[in-house]
């Protein structure tokens, strides 16, 4: 059965993420979703030319939502890092960000 996982939000995280995932072979099918077009394809192609090196496959697709329907695995790493940074020190100054976002996923 072929393993299929999701990462929505390509920052730091995300990429990170995707990094291990294709690069360890955890994965048959990655979906990889950001608003940032440009961002994600590009990721998506230097994941695709690393795999030249590598023992495993893995099938790429790029900002389709339609294809998390039927992903075992589904990592949300939506933030704005840039947040964080507040004078404040508060820990949930991106958690009103982070929820518009989730909101607009799930739509």
């Amino acid at each position: 059965m072929a393993r299929k996982i999701g990462v929505i939000g390509m920052g730091h995280v995300g990429s990170t993420v995707a990094h291990y995932i294709v690069a360890d072979g955890f994965a048959d099918d990655l979906v990889l979703i950001d608003t940032n077009e440009k961002k994600v394809v590009a990721d998506a192609t230097d994941f695709e030319d690393a795999m030249a090196n590598l023992q495993s496959h893995t099938n790429i697709t790029v900002n389709d939502y339609s294809a998390l329907e039927d992903a075992d695995v589904i990592i949300s790493a939506i933030g704005n890092i840039k947040l964080q940074d507040n004078a404040n020190d508060d820990r949930f100054a991106e958690l009103p960000f982070t929820r518009v976002q989730t909101r607009n996923v799930a739509k």
